[in-house]
């Protein structure tokens, strides 16, 4: 009798021990299936991932530009508080839309015409300001390849024609584990109106500041990328070799015009990151086309952000937004 009691007592016990070893087996996948989704949701953009719509931005010395909108929520004009840029008038077509100055010269209207809300090309007039020669027009090219941007061209006829317009044309080299540019170069141009023969090797750092809306990001990116070209900067090979000479009224400047289509984009919808460092390795050009290293230059872009008044302090820009509810 004591026998089968004992065989009983251990047949109890063992099956107490299965159970729980089921129940520990059914832990351990229990988490590693957690643990799988925590994995994937790292995959996810990071911040606020809301649209959203810039009202005004604030440049070095008080040089504000202000975006109006009509009952839709459209861009409908952009002020500033310059006399050769007092108003910009926006018109939107099948495919394209039109920013139109009243300026005495330099730039005077671009048209962008885009794909799938991805920029294709734009058309670019800009008026030389000597002996009244009309507007010259000219084509910026966005080129993609399998979804990544490749490189932004400009037809070296309106560079040769044009002295205050000189936007880089840049060719990205590699991109970072996060699908943004880790190097880039300029293609160089060699045209009457450069005042020097110079190549321009870019490297570029990020950071992940998630307080900032991945839409916004996104936005400043593609200005310090030196890859939005719409029109507004014309002397981009200028401001770089002298280091901050910018004979813009806007800085990098085609913020001017990006920063109120956010909907529409260059680089990418979205992006993960922004821009924090930016290292500029100058070559001089010799008269057989080689290039010769002179020097590095560092930029360092810290940010400011205040969630509360939805305000974001970056290169010398102050930007105010809201979200597109």
């Amino acid at each position: 009798m004591n026998y089968i009691r004992s065989q009983s007592l251990k047949l109890q016990i063992m099956k107490k021990i299965k159970i729980q070893y089921i129940f520990f087996a059914l832990m351990l996948l229990m988490m590693g299936a957690c643990k799988k989704d925590t994995v994937e949701k790292e995959d996810i953009i990071n911040g606020d991932d809301r649209d959203i719509r810039i009202l005004k931005v604030d440049y070095k010395e008080n040089r504000e530009t202000i975006y109006h909108y009509d009952e839709l929520g459209k861009l409908k004009y952009i002020v500033t508080d310059k006399n050769d840029l007092e108003k910009i008038e926006i018109v939107f077509g099948d495919g394209e839309i039109i920013f139109e100055t009243k300026a005495l010269d330099g730039w005077q209207k671009s048209n962008i015409r885009y794909l799938n809300d991805r920029m294709d090309y734009v058309t670019v007039w800009t008026k030389f300001p000597v002996n009244n020669i009309p507007s010259v027009e000219g084509i910026v090219n966005f080129n993609i390849n399998e979804g990544k941007l490749q490189s932004v061209n400009i037809n070296d006829s309106m560079l040769s024609k044009v002295a205050q317009y000189q936007p880089l044309k840049s060719r990205i080299t590699s991109y970072n584990s996060y699908n943004l540019p880790k190097a880039s170069e300029s293609i160089y141009i060699k045209s009457w109106v450069n005042p020097i023969d110079v190549a321009f090797g870019f490297a570029f750092e990020y950071v992940e500041a998630k307080d900032i809306p991945t839409q916004l990001k996104r936005l400043v990116n593609e200005e310090l990328l030196h890859i939005n070209k719409y029109g507004v900067t014309n002397m981009d090979i200028n401001t770089i070799y002298f280091e901050g000479k910018n004979h813009s009224y806007y800085g990098e400047g085609n913020w001017l015009v990006s920063f109120g289509l956010p909907q529409y984009y260059i680089l990418e919808e979205k992006s993960s990151h922004i821009l924090s460092k930016r290292t500029t390795r100058i070559y001089k050009v010799n008269e057989v086309g080689e290039e010769e290293y002179e020097r590095t230059l560092t930029e360092d872009f810290p940010y400011k952000h205040d969630v509360e008044t939805r305000t974001l302090e970056i290169a010398g820009l102050k930007i105010w937004y809201e979200f597109v509810e």
